[in-house]
């Protein structure tokens, strides 16, 4: 299961970093496309992330 979500986190940092790309803003489609792959793993990403800092906040105390 937290291979499946590294993959997901890992999928969501690039998709972050290619909207930020010019070839991907100068193409509308590619754009949209990447842009809605993102927002359906932005949930997912975000909620893991809270997951591994409460994780690593734990095992801090």
């Amino acid at each position: 299961m937290f291979e499946r979500l590294n993959q997901i986190e890992k999928k969501y940092e690039e998709l972050t970093q290619a909207l930020a790309s010019p070839e991907i803003i100068s193409d509308s489609a590619k754009y949209q496309k990447t842009a809605k792959a993102h927002s359906e793993l932005i949930e997912v990403a975000e909620k893991y992330r809270e997951y591994k800092d409460l994780q690593q906040g734990t095992v801090c105390s």
